[in-house]
């Protein structure tokens, strides 16, 4: 076996050694189906045998004799059945001859919001996370996946300070300064002046991650020149 010497092996410098890490809870937008998206596709089955006409001179004559004859045979199924099951089944097309037939357009309307309600939503989520800084980079981390990096040591980056409602965040900024290259660090009651802050709008930050206040301020202080605050 041979034995190999490395003598171009760089040496440990101080930088090279992780400084900081942080747990972090990383918030996001997940998409979801809503329960009710479920009942969409029958519905939308359901309100296609509905009948429909248009809104013209022969479209409107032919709605009321539709309901005449749903009325019609509503008495006559009541009269003929004389059971509560039949009475119902009567009464139930005397009801339908309200709203049957259709307006077209109206109907066309209907099946849009109930195919709507197949649309997938999104909601917020939490997801456990960490950051880590040694100096010349700050990483944010989800497991054994690096999320993000913003390099620190080549004075391209920018630092800023902004609040997010009752938060106040901290925004490590590449170069090219785009939302998704950013890493920003939020905190509440962290011991900084937050009402001289701007506030932070929700299309400068895709991904905001949430630390402990202790945490956010070993953040700060590690950051170096200090942030420069945004007056509103």
């Amino acid at each position: 076996m041979k034995k190999t010497n490395n003598n171009n092996a760089k040496p440990e410098t101080p930088e090279s050694k992780v400084q900081l890490i942080v747990d972090a809870e990383l918030e996001r937008n997940e998409a979801f189906q809503p329960w009710w998206s479920a009942m969409a596709r029958p519905l939308e089955e359901l309100l296609g045998f509905v009948p429909s006409v248009r809104d013209t001179r022969s479209g409107r004559s032919a709605a009321r004799q539709t309901r005449i004859a749903l009325v019609v045979i509503g008495v006559l199924v009541m009269a003929l059945g004389q059971r509560p099951l039949w009475i119902v089944v009567g009464l139930t097309l005397m009801l339908l001859a309200l709203v049957v037939p259709l307006d077209e357009l109206k109907k066309r309307g209907w099946l849009g919001h109930v195919r709507g309600l197949r649309a997938s939503q999104t909601r917020r989520v939490r997801s456990a996370a960490s950051l880590v800084f040694d100096g010349r980079r700050i990483e944010l981390r989800e497991g054994t996946t690096m999320v993000r990096r913003v390099l620190v040591n080549r004075g391209t980056h920018e630092v800023e300070l902004r609040r997010r409602g009752a938060l106040v965040c901290l925004g490590i900024l590449a170069p090219s300064r785009r939302k998704r290259e950013a890493i920003w660090i939020c905190a509440s009651n962290a011991r900084i002046d937050a009402d001289t802050l701007a506030e932070l709008d929700a299309s400068e930050v895709d991904l905001p991650v949430h630390v402990a206040s202790a945490d956010w301020e070993q953040i700060y202080a590690a950051l170096s020149p200090p942030a420069r605050t945004l007056g509103p």
